[in-house]
């Protein structure tokens, strides 16, 4: 189990494993998931979060998937980010952000 930059230090639990196998089986799972995340897990998300946030939050409307943090990262700066604008970033961590970017994912 590769989780992006980490590398853990143990071996992934059985079950983890033979649920990944089990999958693998399924014939209709072999295809990307949609690029907003899969419905049952953004209602999943959706129904879990609106009690914190006092009030109902549309799975439809509000909530992303992404793939990493790097692509939950440009997703938010092109949304709230515009031509020209700057923005500081605290505790760089990832290699991918080390790079100073404009919107769009072009490199400054």
């Amino acid at each position: 189990m590769n989780l992006g930059q980490g590398f853990p230090n143990f071996p992934a639990p059985a079950y983890v494993k033979d649920a990944a196998s089990a999958a693998v089986q399924v014939d209709e799972l072999n295809q990307y998931a949609p690029a907003q995340g899969l419905p049952r897990l953004r209602n999943a998300l959706a129904a879990s979060y609106s009690p914190l946030f006092g009030r109902q939050i549309d799975p439809n409307t509000e909530i992303l998937i992404c793939q990493g943090a790097t692509e939950g990262t440009v997703a938010a700066f092109q949304a709230l980010l515009d031509p020209g604008d700057e923005a500081i970033l605290l505790e760089v961590r990832r290699r991918q952000r080390q790079r100073r970017r404009r919107p769009g994912g072009h490199g400054a």
